[in-house]
């Protein structure tokens, strides 16, 4: 089946079906063998070929041929043993069509699931049991469970397997490790629900978030709903983090709320507190951005936010969710262009000019911060300098005021467009650095020698 093709005939799916009656006939002759297994998962094939076929087909006729081909008796196996035996994802997965027949519970169902939880994996063994037994105890019961394995080398994997043998609303899916947005983009096409919940795979929902937040009465006027949650910290201490109102808010209230509590709390940039409307999310066509180490949740809320979206703000608890350690390798220029997006959605879109002296401050660290943490993650500073000093519309918003040392002179170099002295300031730095390393190396010998 892996030659098999997409095709908008009409008859595809009559085509295919009389090609799987020739094997299974050619099959029959040899009695001493059992393929009626593998025969099944063929026809299966088949089917998706066939549905990814009709999304082609006019408006008028793609209903009754979808409905045509999931309703018929000759399917007899659950399409979801796909993922089970690991066969590849993207043959089932061609569009929409074949997604919904893979989603379905059983042969001929078409009735799409309330809400999709994707839950990217990996090599989470220690903490993934606990998060799958709080997701399946679930008191809301409409959902499935999209689990991308993202190549782990654990046991993640045949936990995965375990747990979706015994509940039918868990979907495995796998691909070679290409990190979390990637994992999450992946699941993201897969997704049948009317809302999608993204969880992390180390952390602990309450069994009944799902229930409490759908079963808001202003919930079917939200495009996004948010709750609160708990944050334990490196220490092991738990705090509580919610929002002192809660509510409808539209878009022109949104920034403010979003300001008042993301740059202390960091609520608005966590994706695991928030139901988000699968049809607002088709809609702006938001997706992670597969490139970011940090912040990867932010940036997709903020595309979302950008798009007009209504906000209901809830108490109930979403989650206990495990705070890590930061980390240095992150490219703060990634940063630096998702600060200035978030800038230009306050200020600029929404009008809060009140804000711009804290977006001025923040941006002209983070610019500092991208040149002189280049060479950390393989970049040349003076390149990036460079690439900075052509955006005219952050330059204008840089101030050294309130920045100190190395930092300050960057920024004021990049102000005058003057690349010569920014190169001689970092040399200069660089050079200081080295010669302080040595001295300390030299007074950590004469002490030993003492």
């Amino acid at each position: 089946p892996g030659s098999i093709t997409t095709t908008h005939k009409a008859d595809a799916w009559e085509s295919y079906k009389r090609m799987h009656q020739k094997l299974c006939a050619l099959f029959q002759n040899c009695p001493e063998y059992n393929f009626s297994r593998q025969l099944d998962l063929h026809l299966i094939h088949y089917a998706c070929a066939a549905l990814g076929g009709a999304c082609d087909l006019p408006k008028v006729e793609q209903k009754s041929e979808i409905d045509r081909i999931l309703n018929d008796e000759a399917l007899k196996t659950d399409p979801r043993d796909i993922f089970r035996l690991n066969l590849p994802y993207s043959f089932c997965a061609c569009n929409t069509a074949a997604r919904r027949l893979c989603a379905c519970g059983c042969k001929g169902e078409s009735t799409m699931p309330e809400v999709s939880i994707i839950l990217p994996v990996y090599n989470e063994e220690r903490h993934l049991q606990k998060t799958l037994s709080a997701l399946c105890t679930q008191t809301f019961r409409d959902f499935e469970l999209l689990a991308v394995d993202d190549g782990s080398t654990d046991e993640s994997r045949r936990i995965l397997e375990r747990f979706a043998a015994a509940d039918a609303r868990i979907t495995v899916l796998a691909q070679h490790h290409g990190g979390v947005s990637r994992a999450r983009n992946l699941a993201l096409e897969a997704a049948t629900g009317k809302w999608v919940w993204f969880v992390d795979s180390d952390d602990l929902p309450f069994s009944n978030y799902l229930e409490k937040a759908l079963h808001e009465p202003q919930s079917n006027d939200a495009d996004i709903l948010m709750g609160s949650y708990l944050k334990m910290d490196l220490n092991g201490e738990i705090t509580r983090i919610t929002l002192p109102k809660y509510g409808l808010i539209d878009s022109e209230t949104l920034p403010v709320c979003f300001m008042q509590a993301q740059y202390e709390t960091g609520y608005f940039g966590y994706l695991w507190n928030k139901l988000l409307r699968r049809e607002k999310i088709l809609s702006v066509n938001a997706v992670f951005d597969e490139s970011m180490t940090l912040a990867e949740d932010l940036q997709f809320l903020v595309q979302l936010y950008r798009a007009n979206s209504r906000v209901l703000l809830t108490p109930h608890c979403a989650m206990q969710y495990a705070a890590h350690p930061l980390r240095r390798e992150a490219d703060h220029f990634k940063q630096l262009l998702l600060q200035k997006e978030i800038a230009h959605w306050v200020i600029t879109e929404q009008k809060h000019t009140e804000f711009k002296p804290f977006f001025r401050k923040r941006l002209s660290a983070y610019t500092a911060f991208s040149v002189f943490y280049a060479p950390d993650i393989g970049l040349d500073p003076i390149t990036k300098a460079k690439e900075i000093m052509e955006d005219e519309a952050l330059c204008a918003l840089l101030s050294e005021a309130e920045l100190h040392g190395v930092f300050r002179c960057i920024v004021h170099c990049l102000k005058q467009q003057n690349l010569p002295a920014l190169q001689l300031h970092l040399a200069a730095y660089r050079a200081a650095k080295h010669a302080k390393s040595i001295l300390k190396g030299e007074n950590t010998r004469a002490l030993h020698s003492a």
